[in-house]
């Protein structure tokens, strides 16, 4: 929400925009589907990371509240609603399924690890934040408690030690 993003490629550079229907962003999931059309056709497997639990609601500062008539300050705890973000992160989530239903790649889903059936936690149980700021996970928090990747690293350092590619 707060920076713009843009597509480039050889003859263009525009705005993706706040909707999944601009022509950049048509155009973004269309050189992308290529690129991995590309992986795929070489025998490579290929792992699409779904979004992750982003925005503004998760960055640790903002759960922190102080007034002005009041020198202390409180901890605020939002509660996220799984639904809601799923619907939020929806549009971009389709197009990435779609890219890897049209060339056989995987998807990973964080969201699935991350947030349980009703709401996205923002603070572990022991009350350590989850986020490092509003787009990256507590790399303390990925050390101790997420494993959506592990079952791809295994294969990938199985497959190395072996020999295999």
């Amino acid at each position: 929400d707060n920076f713009p993003y843009y597509f480039e490629d050889a003859s263009t550079k525009e705005l993706l925009g706040a909707t999944m229907r601009s022509a950049a962003s048509q155009k973004a999931f269309i050189a992308f589907e290529a690129m991995v059309s590309r992986f795929t056709k070489a025998n490579k497997t290929v792992y699409i990371v779904l979004p992750s639990t982003t925005g503004a609601i998760f960055q640790p500062r903002s759960m922190i509240t102080r007034s002005l008539t009041d020198l202390s300050f409180r901890i605020r705890i939002p509660n996220i609603s799984t639904s809601e973000l799923v619907s939020q992160l929806y549009p971009v989530v389709a197009k990435l399924r779609q890219v890897a239903a049209n060339t056989g790649a995987f998807t990973i889903d964080p969201i699935a690890s991350l947030c349980n059936v009703s709401i996205c936690p923002v603070l572990t149980p022991d009350g350590d934040p989850i986020h490092k700021d509003e787009n990256h996970l507590n790399p303390a928090y990925v050390r101790r408690s997420v494993r959506y990747l592990d079952s791809v690293v295994k294969v990938k350092t199985k497959r190395l030690a072996s020999g295999r590619t």
